[in-house]
């Protein structure tokens, strides 16, 4: 199994380092109907954005891109995406990463390749019900790791890439279909902001983000 098919089977985060006791999917007639996206990744998830900007540069250029994908590869490697690949991914996966194997160069060209297979899929045939983004909630939210305090109930947890992509195409809620929801008792969000301040520019407010 490649690395971008073993990253999506085992989900981007890893749950002990946020959750603190069980967890428990919601039923869906206990989730809200639609959730707005904006208040998922804003303040705490700039990467999301990075990645949605990614599929953005993708879709401006699809037809030259989609006949010579190695010529995105090398336009990721310029792109803040490398920045977040460095700075978020390979911080985050750093086991993860290590068993796998690979050189940080095959690696960040799979994952590049695995995002815009992801993009040609759901911009071609829709968003599948069947890989929802995951998102979680606690009974008890905590500071970020960062030490960070939000006022959100939802934070993501697993699907970022697939966010990315439906905001990419315009989509400014979640309905429900598209997204399940786990609650722990605790729970403690990922600030993934705070590990891309010193690298790029961060002066982004809400409004960048579709339907803030």
């Amino acid at each position: 199994m490649g690395w971008w098919q073993e990253l999506r089977r085992r989900g981007a985060v890893d749950p002990g380092k946020l959750i603190h006791g069980a967890g428990d999917w919601l039923p869906e007639a206990e989730t809200p109907p639609e959730l707005r996206i904006a208040p998922l990744v804003h303040p705490l998830r700039y990467d999301i954005v990075v990645r949605m900007r990614l599929f953005e540069a993708y879709a401006a250029d699809r037809d030259r891109f989609r006949r010579d994908p190695a010529a995105f590869v090398e336009r990721a490697r310029g792109h803040d995406y490398r920045v977040w690949f460095e700075r978020v991914m390979l911080v985050r996966r750093a086991e993860f990463v290590a068993r796998h194997g690979g050189t940080t160069e095959t690696i960040f060209a799979e994952t590049v390749r695995g995002a815009v297979a992801l993009y040609e899929s759901i911009a071609g045939t829709g968003f599948d019900p069947k890989q929802p983004v995951v998102l979680f909630t606690g009974r008890r939210i905590l500071p970020a790791d960062s030490g960070a305090i939000s006022a959100e109930r939802y934070f993501p947890g697993d699907g970022c890439h697939r966010l990315a992509c439906l905001m990419a195409l315009g989509c400014a809620t979640l309905p429900r279909g598209r997204y399940r929801l786990k609650r722990f008792d605790r729970l403690q969000p990922l600030d993934n902001t705070r590990l891309l301040r010193d690298h790029l520019d961060l002066d982004w407010p809400a409004s960048v983000l579709p339907g803030a």
